[in-house]
């Protein structure tokens, strides 16, 4: 199954385990992305804490990524 986003591509992030929140936002600002809806999609998930940040890992991202896309596109 293809990503939505290529999240390793981005500069933005810094871990090759997933997203920090800070991470996670500006990947929603540049989507133009709902934060309300990204998290509710997101719902409860797996992480890990790298040097005191929680890093959301990239399969529970693209996931919730999926969930919105089918959503949005099941109402247009």
């Amino acid at each position: 199954m293809e990503k939505l986003i290529n999240m390793e591509d981005k500069k933005i992030i810094k871990s090759k385990f997933g997203l920090t929140d800070n991470e996670i936002k500006a990947l929603l600002k540049e989507q133009k992305i709902n934060e309300k809806d990204f998290y509710k999609a997101l719902g409860i998930n797996t992480c890990m804490i790298i040097n005191g940040e929680t890093i959301t890992y990239h399969t529970d991202i693209d996931r919730a990524l999926r969930l919105i896309t089918n959503k949005t596109n099941k109402q247009t």
